[in-house]
């Protein structure tokens, strides 16, 4: 690793470093972007560790905890960041991804001579979130979002009309770790005991807005069609004991596979049958960009923007009609897996062009 002095350093805002769609994005980013040129450094808003720290400091990223907001500590907040960028001269950069204070740091960065850029990653967004995130378009330099609607939903149509400040931003992979190679597929069926069943699979945090309990009633639904079947869920999240209670009660928590937060889904995918997100909204999920690349067919739910699809092989259904789902599954269960590398490349999700673009603004801004 070369000095950390020789590379442009660009600050990195989240919540936590843990393994969510966003933070997974950045991660992307940052194993694939050239850090003798551009290094990243992060502030959380949490103290303790975090999925991600170990590989951060691997790579030469340093992490910085700031005080998570709580409005009653409005002005420790504050003189937090001012005290923060007293300190820290050497930031030219500062790229927020926690919208709902980026109004108070992004301001106070930009007083101490720093380019701000804020990104959404988001579509579902509560009226309060929405009042204290409102100021940030009359104070960000660049704008990015995911998709065109977690633009609009964040900073307005003004704004993501103007491709002078906004970008969708896409939310890239590296492309390679996850295209189908039919013998890593038979090595982990084999690995999982999963030969001789259609199988399922989701990813995310099992939290309200991914719909959980969702995904166990269309689980459920499809194996009184097709009893040999299996539900890989790769995550984990608050509602984890509820979920896992609700699969005993319904008699299927053999049929189902809680594999936790993993770092192998690109191999998982392999083996996996159909992708399934019922999810009530989404920026524009990695997961399902991943799973496409790997030539699983995916079927969404209507809060996921239409732009996730990029192979044709998706389909967008109403989460409240599982019987639909149903039918779905077993028709895509039939699918013809192929190698999707160039559909990915083509429509911009590939992580060596993404990042290279991104080194490239990062330099024009520095």
């Amino acid at each position: 690793m070369k000095n950390k002095k020789s590379s442009v350093r660009v600050l990195q805002v989240i919540g936590c470093m843990d393994c969510g769609g966003t933070e997974n994005m950045i991660m992307n980013l940052y194993r694939n972007i050239d850090k003798s040129i551009i290094q990243f450094d992060f502030v959380v808003h949490t103290k303790r560790k975090c999925f991600f720290d170990d590989e951060i400091h691997n790579l030469g990223g340093v992490i910085y905890h700031c005080p998570k907001y709580k409005a009653i500590n409005h002005f420790l907040y504050c003189n937090w960041w001012k005290s923060f960028f007293n300190k820290q001269t050497n930031f030219k950069i500062i790229h927020g991804h926690i919208g709902s204070t980026a109004s108070i740091y992004l301001k106070i960065a930009k007083k101490f001579g720093l380019y701000t850029i804020a990104h959404s990653h988001g579509t579902k967004m509560s009226l309060l979130y929405k009042f204290f995130s409102y100021p940030t378009r009359f104070i960000a330099d660049m704008f990015f979002a995911c998709s065109l609607e977690a633009g609009i939903q964040r900073f307005g149509k003004r704004i993501c009309s103007d491709s002078n400040i906004f970008l969708v931003f896409k939310n890239a992979i590296n492309t390679k770790d996850f295209l189908f190679n039919p013998s890593v597929r038979k090595s982990v069926i084999k690995k999982y005991n999963l030969d001789g069943n259609t199988v399922l699979i989701t990813v995310g945090r099992m939290v309200k807005v991914k719909n959980p309990y969702g995904i166990i009633d269309i689980f459920y639904k499809f194996l009184s069609l097709n009893s040999k079947s299996i539900l890989l869920w790769c995550g984990n999240g608050p509602l984890f004991k509820k979920i896992k209670q609700k699969t005993k009660l319904l008699g299927i928590e053999n049929k189902i596979l809680f594999l936790g937060i993993r770092k192998d889904v690109n191999f998982l995918l392999q083996a996996s049958d159909v992708f399934i997100l019922p999810s009530y909204s989404e920026g524009l999920p990695v997961s399902g960009i991943e799973a496409q690349a790997s030539g699983v067919p995916c079927i969404f739910g209507l809060g996921v923007p239409r732009e996730t699809d990029i192979t044709g092989n998706c389909s967008f259904l109403n989460i409240k009609d599982s019987d639909l789902w149903v039918k779905q599954i077993e028709l895509y269960s039939k699918f013809e897996r192929k190698n999707t590398k160039n559909y990915i490349i083509e429509s911009g999700f590939d992580i060596y062009k993404t990042s290279e673009w991104l080194t490239n603004f990062y330099l024009e801004k520095y």
